[in-house]
């Protein structure tokens, strides 16, 4: 189990913060959360579109994790979280850190975790790429 603040092995989580999970509702919010972690939604205009078309039909929804820091006058922007709403529940498609397609770090994906327990959103069904294909939870066997 992966534990946060001073009593952590790594000391990781030590730093208090505010921790904010908010809702993307606009292009110019995906853009802003692009151009935040150095993604492709910053400046590919094909991204840009498939992902506000997902948002606006309801298919998909994306959300902002930031912490803030006593002392900064910036949010830092941690992770980029697409859940798609399937019929048989929510589930998490795409979960992205700072700097091209990177895995978010240990504090984020706590937060994510906990976030998602609480939401009823299956964050186990994660990936780092877009692919099209539905995700698979188990293997097949071959």
């Amino acid at each position: 189990k992966y534990f946060l603040g001073p009593d952590s092995k790594e000391g990781r989580g030590a730093r208090p913060a505010t921790v904010r999970v908010a809702e993307i509702g606009s292009l110019r919010e995906l853009i802003r959360e692009g151009n935040k972690l150095n993604n492709c939604l910053e400046n590919r205009y094909d991204s840009q579109l498939k992902y506000v078309m997902r948002a606006r039909q309801r298919t998909s929804s994306f959300w902002s994790f930031t912490f803030s820091y006593e002392g900064d006058e910036e949010p830092t922007h941690v992770m980029l979280l697409e859940i798609w709403h399937l019929r048989q529940g929510n589930i998490v498609r795409q979960a992205e850190g700072p700097r091209p397609r990177t895995i978010p770090g240990p504090e984020a994906w706590y937060w994510m975790v906990e976030w998602c327990e609480r939401e009823g959103v299956n964050w186990e069904t994660w990936d780092i790429y877009s692919r099209v294909g539905a995700p698979v939870p188990l293997a097949p066997v071959l």
